[in-house]
């Protein structure tokens, strides 16, 4: 194959383009791609980004020695998760550090959080009003951001409103544009997104400090810790046998929860749309889920086909990283063709390679079916990113999903309250379902078993 020097062709930076970019990412990547072919450079953020959008483009960044590739700027959000965060590391010790969360994200974990996800999806469930119309993020972010509390911070009931407020006040003052417009970063007296963001940052240090402090002192009295991830990230041990800090504590809680608590939510409200927007796919999705029963147990529901089906597709239309968090090359890398130089920044479009009419046909429509027809590489489907720094809480993410979902389903007849277009709009740092998406609880309905 030949190898071309220098960078591939792309649109020149212009205001449109970066206001594209940021609050239309599919588009913007489909008129580019149409335009200058794959792969191409955008330099909407500065320094030059080259993307693909195939599984081959997939498959040599995923696939590559992971020392090829530092993160690109570790000062985007630093500030507001912190130095510590596995986000930012890189080398041995992102290694070291994903090797010390990774396992509380898997097997016999997950399935003691799922007691948990099901009574807070029941509790919240149970809350709703016959005949009353609500906003389903609204209503997912509620249960979500309760799951992340107890079985990641391991925060008790009686706490929980106050742990929530804290955590919300947090995430709303987290502004797109303090993340896209640096020279807003500063302390306008008080006053402004940066300095609300900064106050909301230590009154939810202050909160995880006192768990922290109120876990040691349990520690020292009775040597116990309880079931949460925050309880076993204390416990744990690096290879050399030190404990993670405090400061470290808080930094990954806090990455949990940016990574966790509104994607979830997003997912979920996005799979009620597309099931109540299809009545014969919700049967399926209903009857699938009654015939466990009236007291399904988690790991039932979450090998479920089709409802698993349903979640998969949603997420290929609308995938948790959106667009690959650029890699920024240390070192000379062959990608697609093209000899790129140190410095440049590398990333896979993945809300076009999940549109792709060659791997997804109809790719723009909903069609659950074509996950339980066939199985796609993790280069051609990659809602979470993939690679040494796929989504740490994918697996757990999938499993709430699944188990809010199957609740919901086998408990309420719900209808869309709305039939305008629903459509991505911009939610500080992800994309979600525009406000319109209200849902109605027209009765209740149980199980017999």
């Amino acid at each position: 194959m030949t190898t071309a020097a220098g960078l591939p062709p792309g649109p020149v930076t212009t205001p449109l383009q970066m206001f594209r970019v940021m609050f239309d990412p599919d588009t913007a990547l489909l008129r580019m791609v149409r335009r200058y072919g794959d792969p191409l450079t955008d330099r909407s953020a500065g320094k030059p980004l080259v993307f693909s959008c195939t599984p081959e483009g997939a498959k040599q960044i995923l696939t590559a020695d992971p020392d090829t590739f530092a993160v690109p700027d570790p000062e985007f959000l630093t500030p507001i998760l912190g130095e510590h965060s596995v986000l930012f590391l890189v080398g041995e010790r992102h290694r070291s550090e994903r090797k010390l969360i990774n396992p509380h994200f898997h097997g016999d974990r997950m399935r003691a959080y799922g007691d948990t996800v099901r009574e807070v999806a029941e509790r919240h469930i149970a809350a709703w009003r016959v005949g009353e119309t609500w906003s389903a993020l609204d209503q997912m972010q509620s249960i979500s951001l309760e799951v992340i509390i107890r079985t990641i911070f391991g925060v008790e009931r009686a706490r929980v409103p106050e742990f929530r407020a804290a955590v919300i006040e947090w995430v709303t003052s987290f502004s797109p544009l303090i993340v896209f417009f640096r020279g807003l970063r500063r302390d306008f007296l008080g006053h402004g997104p940066w300095a609300r963001l900064q106050r909301a940052r230590v009154a939810i240090d202050r909160m995880l400090d006192e768990e922290i402090a109120s876990r040691r002192r349990v520690v020292s009295r009775d040597g116990t810790l309880g079931n949460d991830i925050l309880s076993r990230l204390m416990a744990a041990r690096y290879e050399d046998g030190s404990a993670m800090s405090d400061a470290q504590l808080r930094d990954e809680l806090l990455t949990l929860l940016f990574a966790g608590h509104e994607t979830t939510a997003i997912s979920l409200a996005w799979v009620l749309y597309y099931l109540l927007s299809d009545p014969a796919l919700y049967a399926r999705v209903r009857a699938e889920v009654d015939a466990l029963g009236s007291q399904p147990t988690a790991e039932a529901i979450v090998q479920l086909p089709l409802l698993s089906a349903v979640c998969n597709e949603t997420l290929r239309l609308h995938p948790v990283v959106p667009i690959l968090p650029p890699r920024r090359l240390q070192r000379p890398f062959h990608f697609m063709g093209y000899e790129l130089p140190p410095d440049v920044m590398v990333s896979i479009g993945t809300l076009r390679l999940h549109k792709r009419e060659d791997l997804y046909p109809k790719p723009y429509a909903f069609i659950a079916d074509r996950f339980l027809n066939r199985t796609y590489s993790p280069f051609e489907y990659m809602p979470f990113g993939g690679g040494v720094r796929r989504c740490i809480g994918a697996s757990f993410a999938l499993y709430e999903m699944k188990i809010v979902l199957a609740m919901i389903v086998r408990s309420t007849q719900l209808s869309l309250a709305t039939d305008k277009p629903v459509r991505d709009q911009r939610r500080n740092a992800v994309l979600g379902p525009s406000h319109n998406l209200k849902l109605l609880l027209s009765s209740r309905r149980s199980v017999a078993g």
